[in-house]
């Protein structure tokens, strides 16, 4: 849950710096979810390179398949809850001008 709840919240917070002060997104959805998709990839890739590197220096990397696997699924997940976490703010920025609306 620890790794869920720090990546989503780092997103939460990439997130926040793309919107304007009043809530709103700065660019158009797509935009938005395609800039994001590449920062969770550089999440992802980030997750594997620190533990590559963390790796290396215990002496020669040993890049055995199980030993590689689970490594590699927890940063495929660190770059999800990135993604989910920025995703879920951009949904209630773009929501909260059209609840506004409706509530008038």
């Amino acid at each position: 849950m620890f790794l869920r709840d720090m990546f989503g919240t780092d997103g939460v917070r990439w997130a926040a710096s793309h919107l304007n002060p009043d809530g709103s997104l700065r660019e158009s959805r797509a935009v938005f979810d395609e800039v994001l998709r590449k920062r969770a990839g550089l999440e992802q890739r980030r997750c594997m390179n620190s533990w590559l590197a963390r790796e290396q220096e215990k002496g020669p990397l040993n890049l055995d398949p199980a030993l590689l696997a689970p490594t590699q699924a927890v940063c495929f997940l660190a770059g999800k809850q990135f993604l989910e976490g920025a995703s879920a703010l951009a949904d209630e920025a773009i929501s909260k001008p059209q609840l506004e609306r409706t509530t008038k």
